[in-house]
Formats: C-alpha cells, structure tokens, sequence
C-alpha cells in the first residue's frame, strides 16, 4: 500500500513539483482507516507513527519551505502505513539519497529545487529489500 501511495504522488511531484492537498488529507484519511482495520489505533502508538512526518512538518517551518509541506504530510501519511522505526529508516535513507543526486547537480553547476518523493520511493524499496 504505501508503495503505491509513494508512486502516485511521486509522479505528481516531479510533473508539477507540488502536491494536492486534498489528495494527501484524502490519503491521510485512507492510512487513517488503515490502521482501523488492522487494529493500528488500539495499541496507542499513533502520536509515535506520526513523529517522522511532524518533524518534517516542523523543518518545512523552520527552513522557510526548503523542505515542503507536502513532504511532512506524505512522510506522516508513510507512518501511518509503516510505523514509526520503519518510516524514520526510509526518511534517513531518503535523505542520504537526495544529498548524494544534489551534490551531483551541485558540481554540474545545476541549481534547481529537487523533488523529495522521489527519494522516498527509491528509500522504501531500499529498506523493503533489505528488510
């Protein structure tokens, strides 16, 4: 499931470089029933699920938007879906990633912003296949 979430908005952020609001709160709300059905709610881990996405939101404020708001919200949307360990081990990995493809961009002189899905699509298939 939270592959083809990554998927989808993945390709909307390279196409457009922003991602709908309403398509993400309608995704919060699907990891929400998610985690219904299989008992998610029930064992009071969600505040701990959301931390990876609430940090992302709190840096998109403090970096001015260098990091999107998107970005938090799809990152707390993952939690939903992969739980806290998991979701802050695709994070990092992500980070790791878009830092190794900007340094890249940085010595070919190219600055321009890089859309951060991308990098969290290729870091959940990291830790899947490791996992």
């Amino acid at each position: 499931m939270a592959l083809l979430f990554l998927a989808w908005f993945s390709a909307e952020d390279i196409r457009d470089r922003r991602l709908s609001l309403t398509e993400l709160l309608g995704s919060l709300l699907l990891g929400m029933l998610y985690l219904t059905l299989t008992g998610g709610l029930d064992d009071g881990k969600l505040p701990y699920r959301m931390l990876p996405g609430l940090f992302l939101l709190l840096l998109a404020y403090l970096t001015s938007e260098q990091v999107g708001y998107g970005d938090g919200l799809a990152v707390l949307i993952l939690g939903c879906f992969l739980g806290a360990g998991k979701c802050a081990a695709v994070c990092g990995t992500a980070f790791m990633l878009s830092g190794l493809f900007t340094t890249g961009k940085i010595c070919l002189k190219k600055e321009e912003p890089v859309p951060f899905l991308p990098f969290l699509l290729g870091a959940l298939e990291v830790v899947l296949f490791v996992e």
